[in-house]
């Protein structure tokens, strides 16, 4: 009964009238980040009333979608939803943004981009004495990435992939020092340099996998992340029996992703919320890894019982979908994603004639620097 007295209070108006905000309309670049991956987004605020409803749109870069926005602020407080309903809980400092999404189970974070703050900082970078000169033109294209008033977002997950990519420790510098231990305990664990992974179990199970061995696996002192790492050094799901709940989950989540195995994601169960939302990633990431629209076709099947489902399914196919030509980036519709998408065209060989479609001046330069350098082998 109390509950629905509030409801009809809440219905008639009699609400507690919250307190003043310092949002206004503006425009937010930032990350969204869910089960290990970057999702970069373009937040637009179009409308504040005074009792503190908002509304506005949400851009997500990294899918080429859109979706409308509507909340209620509290003083630095924003609580709002978009068209899946996932609910997002940030609180504003200054020019910044920090909380979570999809109903507590990602984190949400921005910085304010348009033109009534002020001009965005862009700081000075250090110079990358270990580059090798044949990723020169990949880095050109994620300074570009990093710069760029609209794309800003892409420049941490650009630095992190070329990191990985070429193995070069000093490219973790360009990252945000929260986010440059963990770049370098990536390229550790890539190589199998289990000493060199600090005690981080995460670390140490992929570093196990990638020649680090069973060896690896016996400095481990927890019995789920030992049965883990096993079962990614053997390539067997016998080490996940015997596992319940999450443990067991993680363990054949981690088996499958070892192995490129869709069955092993399919036999991903329990955890509660979290066995589905594993199985999805999982499945989406192995068909992206295996370029397989049969696996992304499982993910589509399974979409009617959750928008997270929905979510995996749309991001597997459009995983296939890279466009990788100038035609098929210029369909992308917005000329932030497009800027972004000929950028990165260049940045993997192709002529610099593209950068004179781009927009944006910062994003231009960029690629111009890029199409003057060597193209990596």
């Amino acid at each position: 009964m109390a509950v629905v007295v509030l409801a009809l209070l809440f219905a008639a108006g009699c609400r507690e009238r919250p307190a003043p905000t310092p949002l206004t309309p503006s425009t937010w670049g930032g990350t969204m980040r869910y089960l290990g991956d970057e999702y970069a987004f373009t937040l637009v605020i179009t409308e504040v009333d005074g009792d503190g409803d908002f509304r506005g749109s949400l851009e997500w870069t990294t899918f080429g979608t859109s979706s409308w926005v509507k909340g209620q602020a509290n003083g630095a407080r924003l609580i709002f939803v978009d068209v899946d309903r996932d609910v997002k809980d940030v609180t504003l400092t200054g020019r910044e943004m920090h909380g979570t999404d999809k109903n507590g189970m990602a984190t949400f974070d921005a910085r304010r981009i348009d033109a009534e703050a002020r001009p965005r900082e862009v700081p000075t970078l250090p110079v990358l004495p270990a580059m090798n000169p044949a990723w020169a033109r990949r880095a050109a294209v994620c300074e570009g990435l990093a710069t760029a008033s609209r794309a800003g977002s892409l420049g941490g997950p650009c630095w992190k992939m070329l990191a990985l990519s070429s193995g070069d420790v000093a490219v973790c510098a360009r990252l945000r020092t929260a986010d440059q231990p963990a770049c370098q305990r990536g390229i550790a664990a890539e190589r199998g340099e289990t000493a060199k992974c600090e005690g981080d179990a995460t670390c140490v199970v992929n570093a196990a996998v990638h020649g680090g061995g069973e060896a690896a696996c016996e400095t481990l002192r927890e019995a789920p992340v030992l049965a883990r790492c096993l079962a990614g050094v053997r390539r067997s799901p016998a080490p996940c029996e015997g596992l319940s709940g999450s443990a067991g989950a993680e363990c054949l989540d981690h088996l499958a992703r070892v192995t490129r195995d869709p069955d092993a994601c399919a036999r991903i169960s329990g955890a509660g919320d979290l066995g589905p939302m594993l199985r999805d990633a999982c499945l989406r990431d192995v068909g992206i890894a295996l370029h397989s629209a049969e696996i992304c076709g499982r993910l589509e099947l399974d979409a009617r019982r959750s928008t997270l489902g929905a979510l995996a399914a749309r991001a597997c196919y459009e995983g296939l979908a890279t466009p990788t030509t100038e035609g098929a980036c210029r369909r992308l519709g917005t000329s932030g994603l497009v800027d972004g998408c000929l950028l990165r065209l260049v940045g993997e060989g192709a002529g610099g004639r593209l950068c004179e479609g781009l927009k944006d001046e910062t994003m231009k330069a960029a690629c111009l620097r890029a199409a003057a350098l060597p193209p990596t082998p």
